[in-house]
């Protein structure tokens, strides 16, 4: 592959691209009188190389590749002729434990860019080695020396692909366990599953999910009917999700690792968001049930100035506890002029607590200006 790439350099500009390996293979063509074309290759690739500053390097200790696909040409007298359907594919990936399967489910009319691919596909492996296979396609904000997963991935999807957009009709993802460890979070979970369905159109930049959800020990959610539009500068968003929660398995399992947490909630919740467009924004309405909720504060350790009482061995106390809570409200966002309009946050609880507030909040992400105005209700002896 050196030497390849040493040739394809006076041809075609590589950059600091580096091939190294070897490379054998076979590719079986017949065609038969009734303009049936078959189509079988194999290859193998043993200590694959590939390097550059870009992307870094990539290592294939033996990788193998299988092809095969069915063709039926037009039938007529040119020597040049063209592909009248493409009937059947299949590309496999080997690589150790690691495998990539891509199938063509259903015969392709007159293949070309106006055609319709309806493709299959499977990855199955190692989170660990699939992830260095991505860093090339990953953002700078993902450097992928600093970032660990690990966890076995099993991830299946149908789909449909065409220059108007791409439609995926069912795509399910199972891990057990998963593990994420970066700078920006840490999740630790015995197994996560997914399922999706959606399509993203390219020329209208439009998304559509009409179902998916996500499940693992800490969290679950569900998105309804969602419509993402992003054709001018705001995206305009309606939809609804769902989730339950079990805090404490939520504050164990996904943590920001560079932070120390000095509270924790524990207990669990569940509850809806709903969002509809409006002219001026993006209306949200939620309602989220709170059940056994505790808020515990981190002890700080003991010092000549800070004495601990000898029985309290736990390194966290709780400082307040709810059997239940119900958060309910509607907000206003306005992207374009970076304010939200709270018309309602009610908070209730089993002991009589009422929370009633309104206002608004200007510039969230920056210096968020807080303007807020309501009553409390509370029965102090509790």
């Amino acid at each position: 592959l050196q030497q390849l790439s040493d040739q394809v350099r006076e041809f075609v500009e590589l950059g600091s691209m580096q091939a190294a390996g070897t490379l054998s293979g076979r590719l079986d063509w017949q065609r038969g009188a009734d303009q049936l074309v078959t189509i079988h290759g194999t290859s193998l690739v043993e200590n694959l190389e590939l390097a550059s500053a870009a992307t870094g390097r990539w290592h294939e200790p033996r990788l193998s590749v299988s092809l095969a696909a069915e063709s039926l040409l037009a039938e007529d007298d040119q020597v040049d002729q063209q592909t009248a359907q493409l009937r059947t594919a299949q590309l496999e990936l080997t690589s150790g434990g690691d495998q990539l399967v891509l199938q063509l489910l259903e015969p392709v009319e007159s293949p070309g860019p106006d055609a319709v691919w309806s493709v299959g596909g499977r990855v199955s492996g190692q989170w660990s080695t699939w992830f260095q296979r991505l860093r090339p396609l990953l953002p700078e904000s993902i450097p992928s020396h600093a970032w660990t997963v690990s966890g076995p991935v099993d991830l299946q999807l149908t789909s449909r692909i065409s220059r108007q957009g791409i439609e995926v009709q069912q795509g399910t993802l199972k891990s057990r366990p998963f593990y994420i460890d970066s700078p920006q979070i840490r999740i630790d979970e015995p197994a996560i599953a997914a399922e999706l369905e959606g399509r993203w159109d390219f020329h209208a930049q439009r998304l559509r999910i009409p179902d998916a959800t996500f499940q693992s020990e800490a969290l679950a959610f569900r998105i309804s009917d969602l419509r993402m539009d992003s054709d001018d500068a705001y995206a305009r968003t309606t939809g609804d999700i769902t989730f339950r929660a079990d805090l404490d398995r939520l504050y164990k399992s996904w943590r920001v690792p560079a932070k120390q947490h000095d509270w924790k909630l524990a207990g669990s919740a569940q509850g809806q968001v709903s969002l509809v467009q409006q002219n001026d924004g993006t209306q949200a309405r939620w309602t989220i049930d709170l059940v056994g909720l505790e808020l515990d504060r981190r002890q700080l350790a003991a010092s000549p100035h800070n004495v601990l009482p000898a029985t309290q061995t736990a390194a966290w106390a709780t400082v307040w506890r709810e059997p239940m809570l119900n958060v309910a409200g509607s907000a206003l966002c306005n992207l374009a002029t970076e304010t939200i309009a709270v018309d309602r946050f009610e908070l209730h609880s089993a002991d009589k607590l009422q929370l009633s507030v309104r206002g608004s909040v200007a510039e969230p992400i920056g210096s968020c200006l807080v303007d807020l105005q309501g009553q409390v209700t509370y029965d102090l002896a509790k």
